[in-house]
């Protein structure tokens, strides 16, 4: 007859924790794996748009809207492996636009109408209308609306300024 000792090892809990983000920010990605009686050795990353990563805790920022299915797979110093798998949205940026009925028009008489034409891949936005001489920018005039209608009441060069969040808080860039 023979006998043999055979070792069995704890399998690790593969887990890790990312919150949704907007296409613009880095994702961050950290590992709640655990494994008793053994070492984590090894943590390795597929973010689900064909990029890896490896470590215990990962950045990552996505190129695309979507949802991606973010994988990671955990190896304890005997071997052992376990993988977790769960979804991340990462939520579209809007693109703010508008249009206007004119650039130029004579002061008293003057009524520029400002379109807004901004665009969002997914969701709605809500919208924050700023004008001001270019010169005294700290007493801007912001109005929430969707389109703005405004007579500025001096001459001089003036900007207007659309900015538009989303309902998922992701916020134009400037």
């Amino acid at each position: 007859s023979i006998t043999r000792i055979i070792e069995v090892f704890p399998k690790p809990k593969a887990g890790f924790s990312v919150a949704d983000v907007c296409r613009v920010d880095t994702a961050v990605y950290k590992d709640s794996s655990s494994v008793p009686e053994a070492t984590l050795q090894q943590w390795d990353w597929q973010f689900g748009d064909s990029t890896t990563g490896a470590g215990d805790t990962v950045t990552h920022q996505y190129n695309k809207a979507d949802t991606y299915d973010v994988q990671l797979t955990v190896t304890t110093d005997d071997g052992c492996r376990d993988t977790a798998v769960r979804p991340l949205v990462i939520y579209p940026m809007p693109q703010s636009a508008f249009a206007t009925n004119d650039t130029t028009q004579c002061l008293e008489s003057e009524n520029f109408l400002f379109s807004n034409q901004t665009t969002i891949q997914w969701g709605s936005n809500r919208y924050r209308w700023q004008s001001f001489r270019q010169r005294d920018s700290a007493r801007a005039d912001t109005t929430p609306a969707t389109d703005y209608q405004r007579a500025f009441g001096d001459t001089g060069d003036y900007t207007v300024r659309l900015r538009a969040t989303s309902d998922f808080g992701c916020i134009t860039r400037d």
